[in-house]
């Protein structure tokens, strides 16, 4: 609130945008930014691309998932969502109970999704004898730069994890 007031002061425009990994929302936000900066343009292009790419990491991915019941860590839920995969229960972002751990282990889920940036989920995959895979909100980690690199980091870990 602090920076909005005093960039409003400079004549800057300050928005509030939602951070949900999800192509629906990171569209929805990357929109009311070109809005702002009037570049519609390059927004359609890049929303195009950005659809296409989705939809073949979302296909893979699925393919590697086709069914099953998965727990996902609550920061990392919007992309499981978005995926179609059956989610069982959510967990984090804090340390899991020990009867929280017995409580989601009791699904009997073939996938425990955690976020790499706050990992709070491995007890349970243990716990349940589950694959596990730690899945990244933004840029950074193996020389991720942009969305749609995290986008493919996500998928390529989901694919690899289904193969153990």
């Amino acid at each position: 609130q602090k920076l909005a007031e005093s960039s409003s002061s400079s004549g800057a425009t300050a928005l509030r945008v939602a951070t949900a990994n999800s192509p629906a929302a990171i569209k929805a936000e990357a929109r009311k930014i070109a809005e702002v900066l009037g570049t519609m343009g390059r927004f359609d292009a890049w929303s195009k691309n950005f659809d296409s790419l989705a939809e073949n990491l979302r296909s893979r991915a699925r393919a590697a998932w086709p069914r099953g019941k998965v727990l996902a860590q609550k920061m990392i839920r919007p992309f499981v969502e978005w995926l179609g995969l059956e989610i069982a229960g959510e967990f984090g972002p804090a340390e899991p109970s020990p009867a929280l751990v017995l409580a989601l282990a009791g699904t009997r889920p073939l996938l425990v999704i955690d976020n790499y940036h706050s990992p709070s989920g491995k007890p349970i995959a243990e716990t349940a004898g589950a694959a596990y895979v730690q899945l990244i909100n933004f840029p950074g980690k193996d020389g991720t730069q942009t969305i749609e690199d995290v986008f493919r980091h996500n998928a390529d870990a989901l694919i690899k994890a289904a193969k153990k």
